[in-house]
């Protein structure tokens, strides 16, 4: 089994990069409500209280949990949301809302990564609902905010980043590397610490690093292994929606779905009936 974990010259890259553009500042509501959560018996009235007191936090949670494929569609109230999904799912919505919030999006290439990350999050939840045994709101946060650390990236060096990011398409195995000897860090060892600072699942911080290149079999954990096999392949079925690229793209391409379909087992049939799901 490999380390999961970053490697020190790759942390030590990454933070090297964010000493010059510092993570948004985690807001005293949100530390509150992590608080809470984390007692081994939180206050579920004070939790709905934190989460209502921040007006735009609660609608953003409320549009999260009616749009993230959960089956409902009329949740009105936070404390509704927390009935019907219980507290440790809408407490990762309630992180994934005020990311959302949070992350810089000033440049037009970081925008339409955002807008793909809520693609894969949406299509991510989809898949894990149909497919495994994957808990939906870890399914929805790690497809977010699984290239966050690219949002990071683009927003200081868009021109430059945009031509190495797009090379995901052919080297979905070997972009950080690409990105580590062209720009000198990866943006998934960014993303890994922009979770962790936010307090995310460990399962979804160790996810959104491993997403290129990490095979599942090579993961004992039985949890990440399949967290990670969902959100690889929402991310290469949206990434095949917009840029219509075939199975034969590039050998690294035929490598990676092979590897994806052969974690989640599924055959080409399967797999064009997840690509109708998009529709």
């Amino acid at each position: 089994m490999r380390e999961l974990h970053p490697p020190e010259q790759e942390l030590r890259a990454a933070y090297t990069f964010i000493q010059n553009s510092p993570f948004p500042s985690i807001p005293d509501v949100v530390n509150k409500i992590a608080e809470e959560f984390s007692r081994p018996e939180p206050d579920l009235s004070r939790l709905i209280g934190l989460i209502n007191s921040d007006i735009a936090l609660a609608g953003l949670v409320l549009k999260s949990i009616n749009s993230a494929g959960y089956g409902y569609e009329n949740i009105e109230s936070v404390q509704q949301a927390v009935v019907l999904l219980g507290l440790n799912k809408v407490k990762n919505l309630v992180m994934a809302s005020y990311v959302r919030h949070y992350l810089p999006t000033r440049s037009l290439f970081a925008k339409r990564i955002w807008e793909d990350s809520t693609e894969v999050a949406n299509l991510a939840v989809r898949i894990a609902a149909e497919l495994f045994d994957v808990p939906l709101d870890e399914a929805y946060i790690a497809g977010l905010m699984l290239d966050c650390g690219a949002i990071f990236v683009a927003e200081r060096m868009s021109e430059k980043y945009d031509a190495v990011f797009q090379m995901r398409y052919e080297r979905p195995i070997s972009i950080n590397r690409i990105e580590d000897y062209r720009i000198g860090v990866n943006h998934s060892a960014i993303g890994y610490l922009f979770a962790r600072h936010w307090r995310l699942p460990e399962r979804v911080c160790l996810a959104i690093y491993l997403h290129h290149g990490t095979s599942c079999e090579k993961i004992d954990d039985a949890p990440l292994r399949s967290l990670l096999a969902v959100v690889k392949l929402a991310d290469y079925l949206v990434m095949k929606a917009h840029t219509g690229i075939d199975l034969d793209h590039s050998m690294e391409q035929i490598q990676h779905i092979a590897k994806i379909k052969g974690e989640l087992m599924i055959d080409s049939n399967e797999l064009v009936h997840l690509e109708q799901m998009m529709n």
